[in-house]
């Protein structure tokens, strides 16, 4: 959560901070300010595990999955993809969702330095490169 808040914050260029607050159809919820408002949004952790723990995990099935937020129009889901694995984002097939917005992110890096985030994959996707946050 913590990771994923931090990588949004750097591509909008704000401070995005956020709260432990698990309801049923989110984990946590994420605040920041956009022209002089405060904007708070529920967000959904969601990962694709690796491959030692489920070789079947696919993150077309976890998107997939998302169909069963059927009234959730503010929820942002957030996708960790916990492999090694090439990401191309053209080659999801989005199926219909009902939620504001849908984020995949990851270690892009064999040491873990490097991570890429993409979103909003319900809206238009782009990919951008992180450094892991030290300190």
């Amino acid at each position: 959560a913590a990771l994923f808040c931090h990588f949004v914050g750097e591509r909008f260029k704000t401070q995005i901070l956020m709260a432990r607050d698990e309801a049923e159809d989110y984990d946590f919820v994420a605040t920041w300010e956009r022209d002089g408002k405060r904007i708070y949004s529920p967000i959904q952790l969601k990962e694709v595990v690796p491959e030692y723990l489920n070789p079947q995990a696919v993150l077309a099935d976890v998107i997939g999955a998302l169909s069963k937020y059927t009234d959730s129009s503010d929820l942002t889901v957030a996708v960790h993809l916990n492999r090694n694995e090439q990401f191309d984002p053209s080659q999801i097939k989005m199926p219909k969702l009902c939620i504001s917005s849908l984020w995949v992110f990851c270690s892009i890096s064999p040491d873990a330095k490097r991570w890429g985030l993409w979103g909003d994959l319900v809206g238009n996707p782009l990919g951008t490169e992180h450094d892991y946050p030290i300190s």
